[in-house]
């Protein structure tokens, strides 16, 4: 159990990585992308989105376990999308390069 100065520098880690994924998403909705690579662009936002709704729940882990363990489970799999869609795009612009 976190002692009580832990608690209060866990929330600003919290919010500041927040803070980074929200930065993150904006600038990626201000680039623009060729056309041919909107589907993946605009999917890569949603993952990244995705990924970021699961911060703030998984810090719960001492006051609220059983929704941090569920968001711990939403984020891996998130995260094992995002590294598919990765693959996908990075297979996608190759194709497109021959």
């Amino acid at each position: 159990v976190p002692k009580a100065g832990e608690e209060k520098n866990r929330t600003a880690n919290i919010a500041q990585n927040i803070a980074h994924y929200e930065k993150l998403i904006e600038g990626l909705l201000a680039t623009k992308v060729p056309s041919n690579l909107a589907q993946y662009h605009l999917l890569f936002v949603q993952k990244w989105a995705n990924i970021q709704a699961t911060i703030e729940p998984m810090s719960g882990v001492f006051t609220d376990p059983l929704k941090a363990l569920a968001a711990l489970s939403q984020y891996r799999g998130e995260v094992a999308e995002f590294d598919i869609l990765g693959k996908e795009f990075a297979d996608y612009v190759l194709k497109k390069k021959q």
